[in-house]
């Protein structure tokens, strides 16, 4: 079974494998269009946008741990956690 991205491309890439990330795929696009959402709603409450959007991107580095890799010190790992 083909799709569409490997008869454009010409790969022979078997429809079975592609199956299984579609329901994350679904779920994490779910997300980023809540999160525009709410960042667009609180850009018409608060009229600055830029502050908000900065704001929402630095907690996101540090919430999701973009910004202190996994083999962080232990002194750094908790100040990460209190926030």
């Amino acid at each position: 079974m083909w799709d569409a991205a490997s008869l454009g491309l010409g790969l022979p890439l078997p429809a079975g494998p592609l199956a299984g990330p579609g329901p994350v795929l679904l779920v994490v696009a779910g997300a980023r269009s809540a999160f525009g959402l709410a960042l667009g709603a609180l850009g018409l409450r608060f009229r600055d946008v830029f502050l908000v959007t900065n704001v929402a991107g630095s907690v996101l580095l540090l919430v999701t741990g973009a910004a202190a890799p996994r083999e962080t010190p232990p002194w750094r790992r908790a100040a990460l956690d209190t926030m």
